[in-house]
């Protein structure tokens, strides 16, 4: 075995650690395999061998992000969505995580947004604070469809 293989060795040894202390995606070991020199034309078949052995499970790995940021961070879908697509996710995958997403859940947590904002911002004019809050939560990534009705729920 000469060094060169020997050096794809240990790269392949230090991928299969770093997939298995954490789900990852594709593109964040593509990152890797490219940050730690290995040839470019092994990197295709080093990557296949990761999702054969089911160190790399883009699904699971979707699933994971989904749930971890919409509770951790309190990301909307949106916000979700759009940071899977940098990571070169397909739309279906995408799609098959947000349902990780309970409905009832998603709802709760953007009232309680819209309260926690809404004692933040103060006694301002209904229609500026309303903004405020809107803009706010568009930035958490929540479907705008879904915050006006609520936030028309905060006068009430």
């Amino acid at each position: 075995m000469n060094n060169e293989d020997r050096k794809e060795n240990q790269i392949i040894k230090r991928l299969e650690y770093y997939c298995a202390t954490q789900e990852r995606c594709k593109q964040d070991v593509l990152s890797k395999i490219k940050l730690w020199g290995l040839k470019e034309e092994n990197k295709f078949m080093i990557l296949e061998k990761l999702i054969n052995e089911d160190f790399i499970n883009e699904s699971r790995y979707v699933k994971l992000f989904c749930r971890s940021k919409f509770r951790l961070n309190k990301w909307g879908r949106i916000k979700i969505k759009n940071e899977l697509i940098k990571k070169n996710i397909s739309k279906d995958i995408i799609k098959e995580g947000l349902h990780e997403i309970d409905e009832e859940e998603y709802l709760k947590l953007l009232n309680k947004l819209i309260k926690k904002k809404a004692s933040l911002i103060g006694n301002k004019d209904k229609f500026s604070r309303k903004k405020k809050i809107a803009i706010y939560l568009i930035q958490k990534g929540f479907e705008s469809e879904i915050i006006w009705p609520n936030l028309n729920l905060l006068d009430e």
